[in-house]
């Protein structure tokens, strides 16, 4: 059944320590929040969730699972493209400056991704898996169909047999430092081009 989104809008952490931030990452790692951003006026952030990952036990690191997320448009020419081609979208969402909807685990894995904005502005969409894919591999829900991604994009809506339709949207900006589990379906959709983010990637392998 297709039903509405209801989103949820944290706003970015502004005044916020080490303990603080530490019993934040830990409610990400136990399920009990998506993720969170911290502002930019928290430089350290970044480096401070890093260690924090490390300490817990969680494998990965700046060095062995970084990426670099480079986008060049944002996703105010889907719209366009969408009037012109209607729902039957080419294949490239990286041209509308989107990370299309996927997952890195297996729904209830322990995993952070800690990333850092260096460059643009982006929304991290965060949703919870429905019952026709509770089940899935990542592998699987990277072969989610083109139509849930136009459904969230540009209806506003959801397939709740994929997804539920509470979602959680993290706005990051440049500076900013975003945690959120990987493990739950997310795309990134760039608001402000060129969009550059620094992503690590952590996991429990035992």
């Amino acid at each position: 059944m297709i039903c509405a989104l209801t989103i949820e809008r944290p706003g970015p952490l502004l005044d916020i320590g080490p303990a603080e931030l530490s019993a934040h990452i830990d409610q990400v790692r136990s399920g009990q929040l998506p993720g969170f951003v911290v502002g930019a006026d928290i430089p350290d952030a970044f480096d401070v969730s890093v260690r924090y990952a490390q300490e817990v036990g969680l494998v990965g690191g700046i060095n062995e699972t970084t990426m670099t997320f480079n986008y060049d448009a944002t996703i105010a020419s889907l719209a366009i493209a969408r009037a012109q081609m209607g729902l039957q979208m080419p294949v490239g969402w990286e041209k509308y400056g989107v990370t299309s909807l996927h997952a890195d685990g297996e729904e209830g894995d322990e995993m952070l991704s800690i990333s850092r904005v260096t460059l643009g502005a982006y929304v991290i969409q965060i949703f919870d898996r429905g019952p026709a894919v509770a089940n899935d591999l990542p592998v699987e829900l990277w072969e989610t169909p083109e139509d849930e991604n136009l459904r969230i994009l540009l209806d506003n809506s959801v397939d709740n047999g994929y997804l539920l339709p509470d979602a959680t949207f993290l706005e990051v900006n440049t500076g900013d430092t975003v945690v959120f589990n990987p493990s739950s379906p997310h795309m990134g959709v760039t608001t402000q081009a060129p969009r550059r983010v620094d992503t690590t990637f952590f996991s429990r392998l035992d």
